[in-house]
């Protein structure tokens, strides 16, 4: 292979492997952009939120099911149980962020600091479902009744519509294959 491409093909793989090195300034910061003692204590921090958050789902869906609401409750309890699945899983990465920051794992404190960050974005989520669950505009899962009141006689339900002793009107020609 000739040398122009070769280099071509490096320099090429090479800036597609770089990470990128600038960064929005509306972006979170990354892991890596932040200290080992503010990792400690935005985990704590965000565990205490979703703990809370869970503890407050709880209380709405404690009193969806005294108010006999089945719908509601359902939706909560759904919400509920995705929250306390992720706070599992937010404790355990906490320890194991506070592990691998003893031995002084960077790579692996920064994931599991990561997945804490991205956990309180889905509790906050999760919790907000929730509440719509309890409000106006709620989606749940089931049927819908519906009322529908009207002027109309009941018994008759052409009337209104210009129908007179149930003709409607003669098919067009050619409509079906079994016409003469």
């Amino acid at each position: 292979m000739p040398r122009t491409i070769q280099t071509l093909l490096l320099t090429v793989t090479l800036a597609l492997a770089a990470p990128a090195v600038a960064q929005d300034p509306g972006e979170p910061a990354t892991a890596t952009q932040v200290s080992t003692k503010d990792k400690i204590q935005g985990a704590k921090d965000a565990l205490a939120e979703m703990v809370a958050a869970e503890a407050q789902v709880g209380k709405d869906l404690e009193a969806a099911e005294k108010s006999g609401d089945a719908e509601v409750a359902e939706c909560i309890r759904q919400r509920r149980s995705k929250i306390t699945a992720l706070v599992a899983v937010s404790a355990r990465a906490q320890e194991d962020m506070n592990a691998a920051l003893a031995t002084a794992q960077e790579a692996r404190a920064d994931h599991e600091y990561r997945k804490i960050q991205v956990a309180l974005t889905r509790v906050r989520q999760f919790r907000s479902e929730a509440l719509t669950c309890m409000g106006e505009g709620a989606v749940a899962d089931g049927a819908t009744e519906v009322t529908v009141e009207s002027d109309l006689d009941e018994r008759d339900d052409t009337q209104g519509l210009g129908i007179s002793d149930g003709v409607v009107g003669t098919d067009p020609p050619g409509t079906t294959p079994f016409e003469n």
